[in-house]
This record gives C-alpha cells, structure tokens and sequence, in this order.
C-alpha cells in the first residue's frame, strides 16, 4: 500500500490548507446588499439597530453563487452577519432571524460546516493579496471582512494566514518522509524530517511577530467577544434556534465558537510525530 499524497486530499506545499484558488473578492449578482452589508459591518457596528437592519435584508439568494470560490465566500459573509448579529447588544440573541438562519443553514451544509463563524471562514478563505503575483504573507495580504477594523484585528488573524500558507512545506515533508520509510530510505527521511524541522521553524517566527502590531489587551476585549460561541457559554444556556431550519425543529442549536485550534496544523504534525494527549470529554471542551 502506498503512502497517500498531500494532493489526494486538495492540499499543496505552495499553499498548505489554504484554498488553491484566490477567495472570492465579491458574490455575484443577486446577493450585493448582503455582500456590501458584510462589508459595512464595522461601521454598522458603531450606528444603531443593527439586528433590525440585518432582518431588513432581502432573501439571500443561494443559486445565485456561482463556484465554489463563492460558496466559501457566502458562508465567510453570512458568518460575520451572523457572529455580529448575536453580539452587538449587551443581551444575547436567543433566536436568529430566518432571512439569516435558512441561507447560512443551507451554504454551511455546502462547505460540510454549522452555521456558526468557523476558523475557515474567520482566516482562511479571508484574504487577498495587494500584488497578485508576490507572496502570501504579512505585507503583501489584506483582510476581506472585519468586525471592527484595525491594525489589532487585521494582523492577527493575517498572522494566521502566513502560517497556514508556510504549513505546505511541512505537510509537504510529512509526506516525504512517509514515502522514505515506505521505501526504507534512511537517507531520505532525514532530509524530510529536517525540511519539517525547518518548516516548523519558520511558522514560529511568524507567531512570534503577533505583538508587532496586535495588542493583546484589544483583541481580547474588543475584537475575540464577536467570535463566542453558544456552546459551553452561560449567557446561552439553551443554545440559538434558527428559525425557520426544519432540521433544527425549534430546539436550540449549541456551537463552538471560532478558535485558531481549528487549524489542522497541530493535529497532523502531533500525527506524525506520535504524540498523544490525554481524551477529554465534549462537555469539557
């Protein structure tokens, strides 16, 4: 039996488990008062009313999304509504409005995701480059969506971004050093192991850059809040129904916030390198 490949499950050393393609700059036609809205998200956030304008959206029409580029993009969007929506007022939404629920219910069932705000959506399909042909790293990227603006929010989760991108010469390597010992190739393995080495060295020195520009004290007091999620969390202790999602039936839905520990990067290198951390059960997640 041979070692699978990277490629075998759409990953590439270029690009990690970011996507292949560029995200989606824009939905077409028959979504853009949803599109612009996510765009105005930090300035609605500091006007009024704002779950009353999110319910005066007109209906997100999903077969307007064309390619999967789109699809990754509507579910980014309607992500940042949603997150927005339950927590731009001191009290918690119990209920998200249908003109919300069924649309990011339906696109989150096209990306294999609960409608909540995941780490895909939150970095990884949330990115452009200034220069399309230079680097997908800190200077040459930008956010597509934020909850408030700023240099704190922005490069924190750009941050993120770089590494995922610098992730493909590990995952790269895993898969050369698996082959090597296919192959009882001494020789070879240590030339993978030392390229993962050299890999996971160089994600580090992108995390050690994180208090360039992103202060702890901002981020966690103004920007992380919007990313809770209903599960484990006091102020929801029967979860957020989506109204009008036959499949929820009315009963409270409970999902686990966005986390950087949604990245596949640790797992795949603990995997690999045999390490094994004690089981915990759901609720103690």
């Amino acid at each position: 039996m041979k070692p699978a490949k990277i490629a075998d499950f759409g990953i590439t050393e270029e690009f990690g488990y970011l996507p292949a393609h560029a995200p989606a700059l824009a939905l077409s036609a028959g979504n853009e008062e949803w599109d612009q809205f996510g765009r105005d998200i930090p300035k609605l956030l500091m006007g009024t009313n704002f779950r009353s304008r999110v319910k005066a959206l007109p209906e997100f029409n999903i077969n307007k999304l064309n390619g999967e580029a789109e699809i990754q993009r509507a579910m980014l969007i309607l992500s940042y509504i949603g997150q927005s929506y339950q927590w731009s007022e001191n009290n918690p939404a119990t209920l998200m409005p249908a003109n919300l629920a069924i649309p990011w219910h339906q696109v989150g069932k096209l990306v294999g995701r609960p409608p909540i705000l995941s780490y895909q959506s939150y970095a990884s399909d949330n990115w452009r480059r200034f220069d399309a042909s230079g680097p997908i790293e800190c200077g040459n990227i930008g956010l597509l969506q934020c909850f408030l603006g700023g240099q704190d929010e922005e490069w924190f989760i750009l941050i993120h971004i770089e590494i995922e991108k610098k992730a493909g010469k590990a995952l790269k390597a895993i898969e050369d050093a698996q082959s090597a010992v296919s192959e009882n190739d001494a020789d070879q393995l240590e030339v993978a192991l030392t390229n993962l080495r050299s890999a996971l060295a160089a994600m580090y020195e992108v995390l050690g850059r994180m208090p360039e520009r992103c202060d702890p004290y901002i981020y966690f007091h103004r920007v992380r809040p919007y990313i809770f999620g209903w599960r484990n969390n006091p102020s929801l202790p029967d979860g957020v129904i989506y109204e009008g999602v036959d499949e929820y039936q009315g009963v409270g839905q409970k999902f686990r916030g966005e986390t950087g520990a949604q990245s596949a990067i640790i797992p795949a290198m603990d995997a690999v390198l045999g390490i094994d951390h004690e089981k915990m059960s759901s609720e103690s997640i």
